[in-house]
Order: C-alpha cells, then sequence, then structure tokens
C-alpha cells in the first residue's frame, strides 16, 4: 500500500479504509477463480520481492510461483535470496517432487 501512497498521494490508513467499507460487497474468493483445463499442464510464472522486518537491514525475500492462466499461487517461500530458497519454491511446483 506504500506505493498506492507514493502514487496517488493517498494516505495507508485512506485506502485501508475504502477497503473495509467495500469488504462487504466483495465477491468470494472461489466466484474469483477461473477454471483451468486439467489437460492442459499449467505455465508458472516466477517472481520475487524484497521486504523488511522492522528494520532494513532485516532483509526478507518472498518468491512467488503463479499460474499464469488462472493468477493463482503454486507455491511461496519466503527466506533469503539463496539458491536453497529458490530450490525449495522450484521443488514445491515440481511434478517430480
Amino acid at each position: 500500500m506504500s506505493g498506492i501512497e507514493r502514487a496517488f498521494g493517498v494516505s495507508r490508513r485512506t485506502v485501508s479504509a475504502w477497503l473495509k467499507e467495500q469488504e462487504n460487497d466483495l465477491p468470494f474468493l472461489e466466484e474469483t477463480l477461473q477454471s483451468v483445463d486439467s489437460k492442459k499442464i499449467p505455465v508458472l510464472e516466477g517472481d520475487e520481492l524484497r521486504s523488511f522486518v522492522f528494520r532494513s537491514k532485516d532483509k526478507v525475500w518472498v518468491w512467488i510461483a503463479m499460474n499464469g492462466e488462472s493468477r493463482e499461487i503454486a507455491a511461496s517461500a519466503c527466506d533469503d535470496r539463496s539458491e536453497n530458497t529458490c530450490r525449495h519454491s522450484d521443488r514445491a511446483t515440481s511434478p517430480w517432487g
């Protein structure tokens, strides 16, 4: 939300209040998911982002694997930016384990 705050000059509290006002009018998550052909192997998109936990020196990397068609999260991991963390995410999305 801090990106919205910077880009539009709107306070995070204001954005949060708007979201809370609309929450009862939003559809359930199950209603918004797109159906996917079960015979088709999904194409996964990988992404990573860095976040801070309390202090800027306490960095945490968030790794996400998402189905490109349905936008569902297939796997995620929160840790450092090492090869081990990447491989953990890869194993979670691999049909061979």
